[in-house]
């Protein structure tokens, strides 16, 4: 059995120790999109147009769901003083108002996401392409994106954020200013 193991180990030993053809130098980089995303300008005037996008949408729901705090208290005080049918009338009039302001706020959270959506995703896909071509051009064997679920630690020297909103930038500059 001694015989067997020395062949396999010295074998072993030989295919481990030779660096395989072409890994010679291997150069990795960490993107965090989120940071790129924020920080890059097209980022920042997508975060401004949909803050005035809430803005003037909040306004809008503040109002309604006043109105419908003062009718519910202006029910609550007269509640006594009125006649059952007007009382009953009243009720369904603020149940209606209560429904049509769920129904406004959860289309304008919806309207938001997808907003948010499509001004994320160009920003993303141009992102992507520079990256790919951050990649090429500087001899990276592998980018990845710096997730704190997936990546745990990374060194700063090898995180390539700033360039790539550099780049962004520049690219943005040019055609969308």
């Amino acid at each position: 059995m001694k015989r067997l193991a020395l062949p396999f180990l010295i074998l072993f030993l030989t295919v481990f120790s030779v660096p395989a053809q072409g890994l010679e130098s291997v150069r990795i980089g960490v993107i965090d999109f989120q940071k790129a995303l924020d920080q890059c300008e097209a980022g920042k005037d997508a975060k401004l147009e949909l803050e005035k996008l809430f803005k003037d949408k909040e306004k809008i729901l503040i109002e309604q769901r006043n109105e419908i705090k003062h009718l519910r208290e202006t029910l609550e005080k007269q509640s006594t003083m009125l006649s059952p049918d007007v009382l009953k009338e009243k009720k369904r009039e603020l149940a209606f108002k209560s429904r049509e302001f769920k129904r406004k706020y959860n289309d304008f959270v919806e309207e938001m996401k997808l907003r948010e959506k499509d001004l994320r995703n160009p920003i993303l896909r141009e992102l992507e392409r520079i990256v790919k071509n951050i990649g090429k051009k500087g001899g990276y064997t592998l980018i990845v994106h710096k997730d704190k679920s997936v990546i745990i630690y990374s060194p700063e020297a090898i995180d390539i954020t700033d360039e790539l909103i550099r780049r962004y930038n520049a690219y943005y500059r040019k055609t969308k200013r």
